[in-house]
């Protein structure tokens, strides 16, 4: 096992559960973790609350790398004004925690890896291809993205290298987008969200792992989009699902998606398509990166 110790704040989610699961052969994780849990996936874990700002020093001890996955699931509910307050401070109480303990007792720390999403770009449809220097989106998912990556640059004033990974739909066959995707091909139909021509910039979630793992071992600095395709859109996903499956579409208007799900629903309705050649220029491989074969896979 190498020696080099982890520190994950959001250890026990979607994410973070697998990245563990997958290599704590390979590496010492500790989890930090709002449950009184004193093990959690076989690691040790230890009791924090960003909210109010406290923590458990000893997880800090020796750590080398600290792995960012906190935030509220932004799909969890409708976007109350209430609930984007929770979404905005689910992702920035906890780094100003993490700020705080490295400055405190983070003298090891060399390294931080943190989340973001895609959505830095804005959901507004277009043809043009973003890239990690492109500007900023103007709505509220965009806005979240950028106080959220801001909070993160902060580190570097603590000499600590920051890397964002901008992360699209995670793709997994149990868990995330893709199963509510495909929850009602039991009774032969999927659902379409308006005309299907919306990018979907999905990532598999063993990439997505492995690739928060790669920039720990070539110790990569900046932002990267974290996605294996850029090209394809819903509708691409539902012919994949229909040669498969034999189901059939069916198209809801983006007005009824408004109605039913508010704000919130340009999450499916809209989508960008967005580059991911700096990751693999900087030597990342994806394991899957064809749509259709992928699809296949996880259905």
């Amino acid at each position: 096992m190498n020696t080099r110790i982890i520190l994950v704040a959001g250890g026990s989610g979607f994410i973070g559960s697998h990245i563990i699961n997958t290599y704590k052969h390979m590496y010492t994780f500790r989890i930090l973790t709002r449950s009184k849990q004193s093990t959690i996936h076989d690691c040790d874990a230890f009791y924090w609350n960003p909210e109010n700002g406290t923590y458990d020093e000893a997880a800090f001890k020796n750590v080398i790398t600290i792995i960012n996955l906190s935030g509220e699931n932004i799909s969890a509910k409708r976007w109350s004004r209430t609930q984007k307050k929770n979404i905005l401070s689910s992702r920035s109480a906890p780094l100003l925690t993490l700020f705080d303990a490295c400055k405190k007792h983070g003298s090891s720390v060399k390294q931080l890896i943190s989340s973001s999403a895609t959505g830095f770009y804005g959901s507004a449809y277009s043809n043009k291809v973003f890239y990690e220097d492109s500007p900023q989106g103007d709505d509220f998912l965009a806005h979240v993205c950028v106080q959220w990556e801001e909070h993160a640059k902060r580190f570097e004033k603590l000499h600590i290298n920051t890397t964002i990974i901008r992360t699209g739909v995670v793709f997994d066959s149990q868990t995330g987008a893709f199963p509510q995707m495909i929850q009602t091909l039991p009774l032969y139909f999927v659902v379409v969200p308006g005309n299907g021509k919306q990018y979907v910039p999905w990532i598999h979630i063993s990439d997505l792992a492995a690739l928060y793992m790669y920039t720990i071992q070539e110790n990569l600095h900046g932002t990267f989009n974290a996605l294996a395709q850029s090209n394809t859109q819903y509708k691409d996903i539902i012919v994949s699902l229909k040669k498969i499956t034999g189901c059939i579409a069916l198209y809801i208007p983006r007005i009824f998606l408004r109605i039913l799900f508010g704000e919130m629903s340009v999450i499916i309705t809209k989508g960008n398509k967005i580059s991911n050649e700096k990751i693999k220029n900087h030597g990342f491989s994806f394991t899957h990166s064809d749509t259709h074969s992928t699809i296949e896979l996880l259905t």
